[in-house]
């Protein structure tokens, strides 16, 4: 299956930017913009691959700054054995900066900054190498407590999972500096961490979470131990990073172990809900996704998701899976249906029972 789309002409469009930034060119970046995509269905998975073509002028500038690929050491060091999900991506940070002069709009950013921050768009850009990691693992149900009209009450386990976003750091002054401009846009106050820098003022919106400036990066995370454990580094070896690695993004996402995580939860414990859970099971296995290649004339993508049946077409599998989702659904509904007909028929006539009824 092959799609083809206008993408300079549909972002054109929807474009709500126009009206904050009428003086930005963005036309310059946008005309132009073609993307081109290719689904098939093969044996045990779906995949997809993109191109997306850009006008001369933005060409240029991604040829010049080309994104270096995803190492696996970064993805590797992360901090734990149940990875969930995890997406990591590499950019130029100057890249802004040439899109910015495209846009006709750098002049007046630089003007903006200098003003009212005493700072410039290279001092800010110095702040990052441009590598980003995220990931999710670790899931649980947690038991919480909640104070309501002044009792103190144990709340139904909740699903939870473990975070860390981390970023990559070059130049540490200017990245403070940076940090302190996303807090007073917020302009709210927060705590103070260990280390005695302001985080929680400079980015009141992290209030509550670990967050560290340490050994070229900065974390966030919900675990100081997690947190700890990135910066120290490591190698986990995880047999999905050299599926996602060796380009300037990959991603990956763990679908056996989600569908198992809330097939444990107590909303999927009864006999009915199990049957749909090893269905999936039985069907869905991962997905993974790399991209932002560029080869001169364009960037590519691909995206695959893996089946758990390595020798049936996907598309035959998909269907087959629908009609098993369909037939449950149709099942339960009649189930249901059945169940609330019993309970109608056992309950008392409310005009019979009524006093004096029949006097």
């Amino acid at each position: 299956m092959h799609m083809w789309f206008n993408t300079g002409m549909m972002s054109a469009g929807m474009n709500m930017l126009k009206e904050k930034l009428p003086m930005a060119n963005f036309d310059a970046v946008l005309k132009g913009t073609v993307s081109a995509v290719s689904i098939s269905f093969e044996n045990g998975k779906i995949s997809a691959k993109s191109k997306q073509y850009y006008n001369d002028e933005m060409t240029k500038v991604i040829a010049a700054n080309r994104p270096q690929p995803i190492s696996a050491d970064i993805i590797n060091r992360l901090p734990s054995s149940d990875v969930v999900a995890v997406m990591a991506f590499n950019f130029a940070p100057n890249t802004i900066k040439d899109v910015l002069k495209m846009l006709g709009v750098d002049v007046m950013a630089n003007a903006f900054l200098a003003t009212k921050y005493q700072t410039g768009i290279d001092e800010l850009l110095n702040a990052t190498k441009g590598n980003v990691v995220l990931a999710i693992s670790d899931p649980q149900m947690n038991t919480d407590t909640m104070s309501f009209g002044g009792r103190t009450q144990i709340v139904p386990k909740m699903p939870s999972a473990k975070f860390l976003l981390a970023t990559s750091v070059k130049d540490r002054a200017a990245f403070e500096k940076l940090m302190g401009l996303v807090g007073e846009a917020k302009k709210q106050m927060g705590g103070k961490d260990e280390g005695g820098t302001n985080w929680g003022a400079r980015m009141p919106f992290l209030s509550g979470i670990n967050y560290k400036l340490e050994n070229d990066w900065f974390i966030v995370s919900n675990s100081p131990a997690y947190t700890d454990k990135f910066v120290a580094g490591g190698n986990n070896n995880f047999p999905f990073a050299n599926k996602i690695t060796g380009h300037p993004m990959g991603a990956y996402v763990d679908l056996q172990r989600i569908i198992r995580f809330f097939g444990s939860m107590a909303m999927a414990k009864d006999s009915s809900s199990a049957e749909m859970n090893q269905l999936a099971l039985n069907t869905w296995e991962n997905i993974t996704a790399t991209g932002a290649d560029f080869n001169g004339k364009y960037v590519e993508s691909e995206f695959e998701v893996n089946l758990v049946d390595k020798n049936t077409n996907s598309l035959k599998q998909i269907s087959q899976f629908m009609d098993k989702v369909s037939s449950y659904n149709k099942r339960r509904i009649q189930e249901e249906g059945r169940w609330h007909e019993s309970m109608n028929q056992a309950m008392p006539d409310s005009a019979a029972m009524a006093p004096g009824y029949g006097k």
